[in-house]
């Protein structure tokens, strides 16, 4: 992680130049221009000053376009056009610059042996939508990532990776699962399990991936009319496997025993209050289930869910749960939780309020370590309710998904054509 608990929202791309510019402090005005340039060349920046440029987030997205130019460059090159660029100032690099390539839909950033100008450093985090052009500034670690918008759903509630290019969407107002590859912005597949789970909508709400399979958890909470219906409570499994157009899921076990009455006892609440978001892998093959509400004297609520295999397979074992953690998130609660591989069982949190409302963070849980709890920059989040997030396997860069339900975007009333919700990239160092 960062100093500070930043985190990095970048692009991806491979990049080669024999000679490196210093920030383009008029990126917006050129953008367009440069979309179409593109061609395995060296990248030579014209009449320059050399006063220092600066780098804003507000800069870096105006650079969305360059996600076009990504896209249409097959030798992952990048050059300018042969025109000049005020506060720009051209300088032989000593070394090739080199991008980390993922994928187009991913993050990377600047190895640190890149170039340098007589001026400023040229390398530290590149941040914003395009990654083809040199920058003459340390970029914050928080840095903007265009966020790129995902048909078919308004109300994107638990979701998890199927492998490093799709990941697999609920909605809270159906049982139907879609299927989307990164980058790609209509589902390339749906899964119906209203037959499955017994019910047309279930209220899932959180998902987690745990060793080729996908556990999902509904809500458990009363609906908005104070009705306490069975269908929202659910806890089953599905299994990730082949199809015709890539992964796909199935069936593989339903709980049929009452896991609130068990989590509101394990967490000392009331069992009507109880509302569940978070769904996350833990060690030993359990689960980590996080309560978006109620909380605890102001802090939000996360119990370890012990012998979810067995739940699911058997359908009437009983659910075990174990150690119960409470987080001191400024009386925000967990809408989703995500392990994060790799590390000593560290977790990203998105967290929200038990209301609707706009106010979101995201915080790094460690719960062995001697800092446990680190609330981000997200700053560059506003306007997007994250419910959603998930490790896109074999990387660093966690997808996060935002909520766009509203009065115009509804998954129950909203032609599907209609549909769309918002994603965006961070990057965990």
């Amino acid at each position: 992680m960062p100093a500070g608990g930043r985190i990095s929202y970048q692009a991806s791309i491979e990049y080669k130049g024999h000679w490196a510019g210093k920030v383009l402090n008029r990126a917006a005005r050129y953008s367009e221009h440069l979309r179409a340039k593109c061609r395995a060349c060296s990248v030579q920046a014209q009449q320059g000053g050399a006063k220092k440029p600066s780098l804003t987030d507000a800069k870096l997205a105006s650079w969305i376009s360059w996600r076009k130019v990504l896209e249409t460059c097959p030798a992952h090159y990048l050059s300018r056009p042969d025109v000049g660029y005020p506060g720009l100032k051209a300088q032989p690099c000593s070394t090739k610059v080199k991008i980390s390539e993922l994928d187009l839909a991913r993050s990377s950033h600047l190895s640190e042996d890149a170039c340098r100008s007589e001026y400023h450093p040229m390398v530290g985090r590149l941040g914003g939508a395009f990654a083809g052009v040199l920058v003459a500034a340390t970029i914050p670690a928080y840095s903007l990532a265009a966020p790129f918008q995902y048909s078919g759903l308004c109300e994107a509630s638990g979701a998890a990776a199927l492998d490093a290019t799709h990941f697999a969407v609920a909605s809270d107002e159906s049982n139907t699962v879609r299927i989307y590859k990164r980058g790609v912005p209509d589902p390339v597949g749906k899964v119906n399990f209203e037959d499955f789970i017994g019910a047309d909508k279930s209220d899932l709400e959180g998902a987690a991936a745990v060793e080729g399979r996908l556990y999902w958890i509904s809500s458990h909470s009363f609906n908005k009319a104070g009705e306490d219906k069975p269908k929202r409570k659910r806890f089953i499994a599905t299994d990730i496997t082949a199809g015709s157009a890539g992964p796909t899921l199935a069936g593989a076990g339903v709980s049929r025993g009452d896991l609130r009455n068990a989590l509101a006892i394990a967490a000392d609440v009331q069992r009507s209050e109880v509302n569940i978001e978070g769904l996350a892998a833990a060690e030993n093959g359990a689960l980590l289930v996080g309560f978006r509400s109620p909380q605890k004297n102001g802090d939000a609520i996360v119990v370890e869910f012990s012998n979810p295999s067995e739940v699911v397979n058997s359908g009437e074992t009983a659910a075990k749960f174990g150690t119960v953690w409470t987080l001191q998130l400024r009386g925000l609660g967990i809408r989703s939780i995500e392990l994060i591989p790799g590390s000593p069982q560290t977790y990203l949190i998105a967290a929200g309020p038990a209301a609707d409302s706009q106010e979101f963070a995201l915080y790094r849980w460690s719960p062995s370590s001697t800092v446990p709890l680190a609330k981000l920059d997200s700053s560059s989040l506003a306007g997007m309710r994250p419910e959603a997030l998930f490790v896109i396997p074999g990387t660093s860069v966690i997808q996060v998904l935002s909520d766009d339900g509203s009065d115009e975007c509804s998954d129950e009333s909203t032609p599907e054509r209609d549909r769309h919700f918002r994603s965006v990239d961070i990057e965990i160092d």
